[in-house]
């Protein structure tokens, strides 16, 4: 799949929350704090772009 850079990191963020989401029995907001590092991994596996560290903190 190759999305749009945004939408990349975006999608990302949403699994990595929906997995910290199912290992925490009492979810709080506390407990979804991602680096840039770890959203840019994920990320990259939505699209084919490079995706700058500055659109991620976007």
């Amino acid at each position: 799949m190759d999305y749009k850079v945004h939408e990349a990191i975006w999608i990302a963020t949403a699994i990595m929350t929906y997995e910290v989401f199912g290992e925490i029995e009492h979810f709080m907001l506390d407990d979804i704090s991602f680096k840039q590092a770890g959203i840019k991994k994920r990320a990259v596996l939505y699209t084919e772009k490079n995706i700058d560290s500055a659109r991620i903190s976007q």
